[in-house]
């Protein structure tokens, strides 16, 4: 798996990806630190699950505070919803507390 802004823009609108200038592409590339991300999943790509959950809060040294969390009685079924305002980090460490807490979970993500 890689990102490619630059395949992108040819697979959804070919015609135009030929008048975007070399200095745009290279300023978006930039700003969604393609490269970054790609060096990440080169090394990780190949996890999944709570394990790749893991390896992306390492990786990025993302520091976590919880506040209130309270013990969910085990053996039920449950639907956690979440809106993610800071981006992907909030969902991939809820991910993690639910894992942690339930051991395998489904996670359907859009």
């Amino acid at each position: 798996m890689k990102v490619d802004v630059r395949q992108v823009l040819r697979d959804k609108n070919p015609a135009l990806a030929r008048w975007i200038p070399g200095i745009l592409l290279r300023w978006l590339e930039h700003i969604i630190h393609q490269d970054e991300i790609n060096d990440f999943l080169g090394k990780y790509g190949h996890l999944s699950g709570i394990d790749f959950c893991n390896e992306v809060i390492t990786y990025f040294n993302v520091k976590t505070n919880i506040h209130f969390l309270e013990p969910i009685p085990a053996g039920g079924r449950y639907v956690f919803v979440s809106n993610h305002p800071l981006g992907g980090f909030d969902g991939i460490i809820l991910m993690k507390l639910i894992a942690e807490n339930f051991g395998a979970v489904r996670v359907p993500v859009n």
